[in-house]
């Protein structure tokens, strides 16, 4: 019945500053953009963006965002470093384990992302 997932959407206040946060910043390539809607195309599911989120204040909990997006990179530490290159803060190490690697930070609206490198 189900085919794929469509679009993993996140609801955003600044769609402008985020948008610009998601292309220029982590280099994810724009697929549709209309005034309240953007699309990002890659591998995997694809992520959108959609005006009509709450004000940002800071990080978002799970209570508030349950959300988490992971991207994929075949090399954790030279992601990690481009990221911090372009001013992105990284939330403690990187943790190593049996699923590979991961690297958390956050969006500018305060949502958890990571990084994921596999093996």
């Amino acid at each position: 019945m189900i085919a794929g997932v469509a679009y993993c959407v996140l609801y955003v206040a600044d769609l402008e500053r985020m948008t610009r946060f998601y292309h220029d910043t982590l280099g994810l390539p724009i697929s549709e953009r209309t005034a309240r809607f953007v699309a990002f195309s890659g591998a995997g599911a694809p992520l959108a963006l959609e005006a009509g989120g709450p004000p940002a204040d800071g990080p978002r909990a799970k209570d508030r965002n349950p959300t988490l997006v992971q991207f994929t990179v075949p090399d954790i530490t030279a992601a990690v470093a481009a990221l911090h290159e372009r001013g992105v803060a990284i939330e403690g190490d990187i943790r190593r384990g049996a699923f590979g690697a991961l690297a958390f930070f956050r969006d500018p609206e305060g949502n958890r992302l990571a990084l994921l490198s596999a093996g």
